[in-house]
């Protein structure tokens, strides 16, 4: 979907492992640049991981950054497994 859209992301952290193995960094295509000045000029989303009782669950939510103030959240996912990046 984001292909079809012209959209790209880039990762926020610096480094990050799975299972013992090293992650992919991705370009800093924002250089910390968190602000938009329209909507839907840039969106980010990263990976939350936490715990509820004896159960790990991660949540990756997408904002859009046009409102500085308030974030605009786009929509999220809630998991039990941490799914690899390709």
């Amino acid at each position: 979907m984001r292909a079809r859209a012209g959209l790209s992301g880039a990762a926020q952290e610096e480094d990050c492992s799975y299972r013992n193995e090293a992650g992919k960094v991705a370009p800093n295509l924002l250089i910390r640049d968190f602000g938009a000045d329209a909507p839907n000029r840039k969106w980010v989303t990263g990976v939350t991981e936490f715990r509820v009782g004896d159960q790990k669950l991660y949540l990756s939510p997408v904002l859009d950054l046009f409102e500085r103030e308030d974030h605009r959240l786009l929509g999220w996912h809630l998991t039990e497994r941490r799914r690899r990046g390709t």
